[in-house]
């Protein structure tokens, strides 16, 4: 009788040593938070600058938090469109839901198409992971200066008889466009416009191998859908008769109203067609 109730013993025993070990395991990975980001995109510019990607919890946690970073390539390309980061580890104290990681991109004023990398988010302690990274777009902005410029049609002479040059504009350069040129900016509601869709810019005016060339877009801006640029010398530069020559090439298109005027300086007070 007393072996049976040493054996019954020994048995609740083991049972209680069983128990509280598993009570000291860790907490269910079900209970942990998830960590996760936003896909982002930036404007890429003209200069390098950083960006701020934020890295969430889905709930405060108990315990500190920690997840490794790294970049990866798509269409950009570390070292060319951004910084790369490498095995950077973030951490989230107790009770803290978000942190913020810096990635710094590289500018530049070439043209290119919309370009994407991503952040990889790995070996996380204390939290759980979706296993889909964060993809950031980096949005061109510059203007595609890769088109051709027409080499042929009527060239002026460079001299008449009887008649003295007075100014030309050659447009070597944006200094020399800017001396004599300035640009009306707006959609023209104002009364300088005529109903036209686009909203006028700066940025949509370059000079290339001694061309003016001004360039409609299709994009949203200012609450249009166009843009393009609009020019003047009023102010700038003014003559009494003679003869004025411009050489110009014009697309074609439905929709398209490109133009060259002359307008008396005294436009503004009278207007057209009085001014001439």
């Amino acid at each position: 009788m007393k072996h049976h109730m040493y054996a019954i013993i020994f048995l609740l025993s083991g049972l209680l040593l069983f128990t509280s070990c598993s009570k000291s395991n860790d907490v269910n990975p079900a209970e942990r938070p998830v960590i996760s980001g936003v896909d982002l995109s930036v404007v890429e510019g003209n200069t390098d600058k950083p960006v701020y990607v934020n890295i969430r919890l889905s709930a405060p946690y108990a315990e500190t938090v920690t997840v490794t970073i790294n970049t990866a390539d798509e269409t950009a390309k570390a070292g060319e469109d951004f910084v790369a980061i490498n095995d950077l580890q973030l951490t989230f104290e107790p009770g803290d839901i978000q942190q913020s990681v810096k990635v710094d991109l590289l500018g530049d004023d070439d043209f290119e198409s919309d370009e994407t990398f991503l952040l990889v988010l790995d070996n996380a302690s204390n939290a759980t992971l979706p296993g889909i990274p964060i993809r950031i777009t980096i949005e061109n902005d510059d203007q595609d200066t890769n088109f051709d410029i027409p080499q042929t049609g009527y060239v002026s002479p460079t001299s008449y008889a009887g008649m003295q040059l007075i100014w030309s504009n050659e447009f070597g350069n944006d200094e020399n466009l800017k001396d004599h040129w300035t640009f009306e900016i707006g959609n023209g509601n104002s009364g300088w416009g005529n109903n036209e869709l686009q909203y006028y810019r700066e940025e949509n005016t370059t000079t290339k191998d001694g061309f003016l060339v001004i360039e409609a877009k299709k994009e949203n801006f200012a609450g249009r859908n166009y843009t393009s640029s609009r020019i003047i010398t009023r102010e700038n530069f003014n003559f009494t008769y003679g003869r004025v020559d411009i050489r110009a090439a014009l697309p074609e298109g439905q929709g398209l109203w490109p133009a060259l005027w002359m307008l008396g300086s005294n436009f503004a007070s009278v207007g057209w067609p009085e001014c001439g």
